[in-house]
């Protein structure tokens, strides 16, 4: 809702690429058992209502059938989503496509399974569900869905170690960490492995956790940590993927706007830069 109300961002967009449908889902918080996934052996239509797995199912259910919507229209879905387990819906809209791969930006893997996970906080698992690691019959339950193989996942940024406790020769998919920007510099380590990536696939989904920004750029996420990416390197990272891949869909998650005053509308500013570089919309 920050972005999207900020001043002049619907306009913008509307000014460069016409008339902007604007969908929000904000009615999906408490549904009902029949509107969830679950088990009918069970006499159960669906999980209890309130429980956070009914509501990601419920929500991602409704998000998917929004994508889907704007691909039929051939418009890029661009999502302003509230956690990163809306994921889960924008993957499955987009599981028709055989020739799919996804780009994960964010401080952290997300790839955390039950097993693995101190918390259990399921917001740290979505990587881990799309490419198959766990939730296995609660993620076939999304219509549409099909999980991806590692060389179809590409992470950029992974810089908060704190929260990544395991070696990351663990996670899944291609990587670009600190490490690898320390070995070979930040644009030569991204062109590496959206190159490797681009021998798989021809087609990506674009998820951005805003904690991949650096906080010395703009505090966006309760979550961030030193050394993230610049807004430049966010810039860079983008046109670089629309440069190889056709983009099916782009999503900006887990913006927390009362953090520090004005970033609204430089994430806006952010959000509007990366659908004219993804669509091929910026100035020469």
């Amino acid at each position: 809702m920050a972005i999207h109300d900020s001043p002049g961002f619907l306009e913008a967009l509307e000014r460069e690429f016409g008339e902007v449908p604007c969908v929000m889902i904000d009615d999906q918080d408490e549904p009902d058992p029949e509107d969830c996934a679950g088990n009918d052996g069970l006499n159960v239509a669906g999980f209890f209502p309130g429980d956070q797995m009914s509501r990601i199912w419920a929500q991602n259910a409704r998000y998917a059938e929004e994508v889907r919507k704007a691909r039929r229209h051939n418009q890029l879905p661009v999502g302003l989503i509230v956690g990163c387990t809306a994921a889960i819906g924008m993957v499955a809209a987009l599981g028709e496509h055989d020739d799919i791969g996804m780009i994960w930006l964010d401080a952290h893997s997300d790839a955390s399974t039950p097993e693995t996970s101190r918390s259990g906080l399921l917001e740290g698992m979505p990587v881990a569900m799309i490419t198959g690691r766990c939730w296995k019959r609660y993620m076939a339950e999304h219509k549409g869905f099909r999980p991806l193989t590692d060389e179809r996942v590409a992470s950029i940024g992974l810089h908060d170690t704190s929260a990544n406790p395991w070696a990351p020769d663990d996670l899944p998919g291609l990587r670009v960490t600190p490490a690898e920007v320390a070995e070979f510099g930040f644009e030569n380590a991204v062109e590496t492995a959206l190159d490797a990536l681009r021998e798989e696939v021809t087609s990506v989904y674009i998820h951005i956790d805003v904690d991949c920004l650096d906080p010395s750029e703009v505090r966006v996420s309760s979550y961030m940590a030193p050394g993230g990416m610049t807004f430049a390197q966010l810039d860079h990272v983008l046109a670089a993927v629309a440069a190889k891949f056709d983009v099916l869909g782009i999503d900006f998650g887990a913006f927390d706007p009362t953090i520090e005053k004005g970033s609204n509308s430089k994430l806006a500013e952010a959000v509007l830069r990366a659908v004219r570089t993804v669509t091929g919309s910026v100035d020469e």
